[in-house]
Protein backbone atom coordinates (compact mmCIF):
# COMPACT_ATOMS: atom_id res chain seq x y z
CA UNK A 1 0.00 0.00 0.00
CA UNK A 2 1.63 3.26 -1.17
CA UNK A 3 1.52 5.96 1.40
CA UNK A 4 1.50 9.77 0.19
CA UNK A 5 4.15 12.46 1.01
CA UNK A 6 3.83 13.02 4.90
CA UNK A 7 2.18 16.31 5.62
CA UNK A 8 4.45 19.69 6.12
CA UNK A 9 4.29 20.99 9.32
CA UNK A 10 1.78 24.08 9.90
CA UNK A 11 3.09 27.71 11.02
CA UNK A 12 0.71 30.56 11.30
CA UNK A 13 2.00 34.27 11.12
CA UNK A 14 -0.56 36.31 12.78
CA UNK A 15 1.20 40.16 12.20
CA UNK A 16 -0.14 43.49 10.16
CA UNK A 17 3.18 44.14 8.91
CA UNK A 18 2.54 42.85 5.26
CA UNK A 19 6.25 43.17 4.34
CA UNK A 20 7.58 41.24 7.71
CA UNK A 21 4.81 38.72 6.97
CA UNK A 22 5.90 37.94 3.83
CA UNK A 23 9.76 37.36 4.46
CA UNK A 24 8.63 34.94 7.63
CA UNK A 25 6.11 33.07 5.04
CA UNK A 26 8.97 32.57 2.47
CA UNK A 27 11.23 31.59 4.92
CA UNK A 28 9.24 28.69 6.13
CA UNK A 29 8.50 27.83 3.03
CA UNK A 30 11.34 27.12 1.94
CA UNK A 31 11.72 25.09 5.25
CA UNK A 32 9.41 23.38 4.21
CA UNK A 33 6.45 24.45 6.40
CA UNK A 34 3.39 25.13 5.13
CA UNK A 35 2.26 28.54 6.55
CA UNK A 36 -0.96 30.58 7.12
CA UNK A 37 -0.87 34.37 7.22
CA UNK A 38 -3.72 36.46 8.86
CA UNK A 39 -3.40 40.23 10.39
CA UNK A 40 -6.77 39.62 12.25
CA UNK A 41 -6.97 37.91 15.74
CA UNK A 42 -10.41 36.43 15.43
CA UNK A 43 -9.51 34.85 11.72
CA UNK A 44 -6.29 33.10 13.93
CA UNK A 45 -8.35 31.95 16.58
CA UNK A 46 -10.61 30.25 13.56
CA UNK A 47 -7.54 29.05 12.14
CA UNK A 48 -6.31 27.61 14.83
CA UNK A 49 -9.54 26.18 15.91
CA UNK A 50 -9.63 23.91 12.72
CA UNK A 51 -5.98 23.32 11.67
CA UNK A 52 -3.20 21.12 13.04
CA UNK A 53 -0.45 23.52 14.15
CA UNK A 54 2.94 23.48 14.95
CA UNK A 55 3.93 26.81 15.77
CA UNK A 56 2.02 30.26 16.21
CA UNK A 57 3.84 33.34 15.53
CA UNK A 58 2.17 36.56 16.91
CA UNK A 59 3.51 40.42 16.90
CA UNK A 60 2.82 41.66 20.73
CA UNK A 61 3.91 45.21 19.28
CA UNK A 62 0.40 45.49 17.52
CA UNK A 63 -2.51 46.78 19.60
CA UNK A 64 -4.61 45.96 16.58
CA UNK A 65 -3.93 42.50 17.18
CA UNK A 66 -4.73 42.86 20.79
CA UNK A 67 -1.86 40.69 21.84
CA UNK A 68 -2.66 39.07 25.46
CA UNK A 69 -6.19 38.75 24.34
CA UNK A 70 -4.87 36.80 21.42
CA UNK A 71 -2.74 34.63 23.28
CA UNK A 72 -5.15 33.28 25.53
CA UNK A 73 -7.80 32.53 22.99
CA UNK A 74 -5.33 30.84 20.62
CA UNK A 75 -3.82 28.89 24.08
CA UNK A 76 -7.03 28.35 24.57
CA UNK A 77 -8.14 27.35 20.78
CA UNK A 78 -5.00 24.84 20.23
CA UNK A 79 -3.38 24.06 23.08
CA UNK A 80 -0.45 22.00 22.02
CA UNK A 81 0.90 24.03 19.24
CA UNK A 82 3.97 26.85 20.92
CA UNK A 83 2.97 30.35 20.83
CA UNK A 84 6.44 32.75 19.42
CA UNK A 85 5.44 36.05 20.18
CA UNK A 86 7.83 38.93 18.88
CA UNK A 87 8.44 42.91 19.48
CA UNK A 88 9.43 44.29 16.17
CA UNK A 89 12.42 46.77 16.73
CA UNK A 90 10.47 49.56 14.38
CA UNK A 91 8.00 49.50 17.36
CA UNK A 92 11.06 49.75 20.24
CA UNK A 93 10.14 53.57 20.28
CA UNK A 94 6.29 53.68 20.13
CA UNK A 95 6.64 50.93 22.87
CA UNK A 96 8.79 53.58 24.75
CA UNK A 97 6.70 56.81 24.16
CA UNK A 98 3.80 54.86 25.85
CA UNK A 99 5.22 53.55 28.58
Amino acid sequence: MATGPAPRPMVLVIDEDLLFSIRVENTLRKLGYEVLVTSNPDEAVAIAETNPLSLMILNYGREALRPLETTVRLKHAYQAAPLLGFLSHKLIPEQRAAA
